[in-house]
């Protein structure tokens, strides 16, 4: 890596992959110790990657995007978002840290933040926090996904009480949404709700009737 990066005001930060995509957005000041560093895009995909210890292990940015099979061990925060319209993840292991999702972004064009994600068939835990959300939350959606040892699975940044509780033990949420929903053509905000779960055609499924993305 060069002794400085002052393009853009940006101060140097140690990273493991420097993945960089199309669509540029300015990021602010980032941390130290990324596994990886992904600043703008328009869409794509990732699978099968294992991060291991650090500050981050994926700092990342996209307009639209789908991460499978990713493994995070101890990273201080495992997935720190920036910016997003719509990000989908899938079958996602954490283990150890502090913050499994930090959601409370707002950087990107103008401050945009988060627009929306979903996080499914995943499992976190052994953390402080799960998800990390920003107090002008993003759409959030969590389908098939265990948390175990997480003191608080969902809260917003700045404050105390949790959109959802944690637990000492495993809790397994089929589905839960966060943020403005809309039924036909009216939208309302829903705080941590639980929603009618949707059938799952058997061809979607694995032997253990989880469900899988196809």
């Amino acid at each position: 890596m060069p002794a400085v990066t002052d393009e853009n005001g940006q101060p140097l930060a140690p990273t493991g992959i420097h993945w960089q995509v199309p669509t540029s957005d300015n990021l602010g000041k980032p941390p130290t110790h990324i596994g990886i560093f992904t600043e703008n895009g328009s869409g794509g995909f990732v699978s099968d990657l294992v991060s291991e210890g650090g500050a981050i292990g994926w700092r990342v940015s996209s307009q639209q995007y789908t991460a499978t099979s990713l493994q995070f061990k101890n990273c201080s925060t495992a997935v720190d978002i920036v910016w997003d319209r719509g990000f989908n993840w899938h079958k996602i292991e954490i283990d150890g840290g502090s913050v499994g999702f930090n959601i409370s972004g707002i950087g990107g064009l103008n401050d945009q933040g988060i627009g929306s994600v979903s996080i499914i068939d995943s499992v976190v835990k052994n953390v402080p926090i799960g998800i990390l959300a920003a107090p002008r939350a993003a759409d959030v959606v969590l389908d098939n996904t265990v948390f175990t040892n997480v003191c608080i699975i969902m809260v917003l940044s700045g404050t105390k009480d949790p959109i959802i509780e944690g637990t000492s033990g495993t809790k397994e949420l089929t589905l839960r949404e966060y943020g403005k929903q809309y039924i036909h053509n009216q939208g309302r905000s829903s705080m941590g709700q639980s929603i009618d779960d949707r059938p799952r055609p058997a061809p979607l499924r694995d032997g253990m009737a989880n469900c899988l993305l196809v």
